[in-house]
């Protein structure tokens, strides 16, 4: 289908609100706000923002103008870390983390090894992020590599900005949810070949945190980023404390900070992403 057909042209009036730099740099003069605007878009791209009087002028006869002026228009929303296979368990606690991931989040996960169960969670974590106005995100998939490809496949059709890799995990997970090195080299190959720089899609490598992953899995994380420095980086970084049920003694230190050096000395050539859980 093409793009034009799939997002038809249309017009919107309202009070926009966008940035036309970085914040960070420029502070408040990278803001804009505009109490009565018009924002025009085609073909799933912006065609034109500015104030309504200057704009209406220039709509395509017949177009029509929708009328959001009791809303506040804004770009869409950026998910730094969201694992969409678990989106079933959203809200459910269960102890300290370590008491979720074995209760929640590992069976959860496990669910997808059953036949098409990740192509319909993606189409539904897609389409529950777009409803809350999220268009971009960095997630975590399943250590499944059909998860992942079904993830892109989803995002690919929708045409989102989205960054996404399988998880790595090789130790003190539940056997059905633990690869081989091997296994996960083979499988970040095919997927960065496939969907890496395809439309608007990225890989990030996805070492789930320190205790895991094992000290070679790491340090494959750390060859892609040497081969491949455009490639994402996104982990869970989390100092172990007593919850962590004797996983500290996996690092020669007590703490995962020393493993994670593996990894985090490439990212100066990486786009990084350390998610703490303090």
């Amino acid at each position: 289908m093409a793009m034009s057909a799939q997002f038809p042209e249309r017009a919107l009036r309202g009070a926009i609100l966008h940035f036309i730099d970085d914040p960070a740099t420029l502070g408040l003069a990278a803001v804009r706000f505009i109490p009565d605007g018009l924002l025009r878009v085609a073909g799933g791209r912006v065609k034109a923002v500015g104030e309504y009087a200057d704009l209406l002028g220039q709509l395509p006869r017949g177009l029509k103008v929708e009328e959001r002026r009791s809303c506040l228009l804004i770009p869409g929303l950026i998910d730094t870390h969201t694992h969409y296979p678990q989106l079933s368990i959203a809200a459910s606690p269960a102890g300290t983390l370590f008491d979720w991931l074995e209760q929640r989040a590992f069976p959860a996960e496990s669910a997808l090894n059953c036949p098409g169960v990740d192509g319909r969670l993606a189409q539904r974590f897609l389409a529950e992020m777009l409803r809350n106005g999220t268009t971009t995100a960095m997630v975590f998939a399943g250590v499944q590599p059909d998860s992942a490809n079904a993830f892109f496949r989803h995002a690919e059709r929708l045409g989102l900005r989205l960054i996404c890799g399988k998880v790595l995990q090789d130790r003190l997970v539940p056997e059905a949810l633990r690869e081989s090195v091997a296994q996960a080299r083979a499988a970040i190959e095919a997927l960065v070949r496939r969907w890496h720089g395809q439309g608007r899609l990225a890989y990030a490598l996805t070492p789930r945190f320190a205790p895991a992953c094992s000290e070679p899995l790491l340090e494959l994380c750390g060859d892609w980023l040497q081969r491949y420095p455009d490639l994402y980086l996104q982990t869970t970084w989390r100092k172990l404390g007593t919850s962590a049920n004797g996983y500290s003694s996996c690092f020669h230190n007590g703490e995962g900070i020393s493993m994670y050096m593996i990894t985090t000395a490439f990212c100066d050539h990486a786009r990084c992403l350390l998610m703490p859980f303090i």
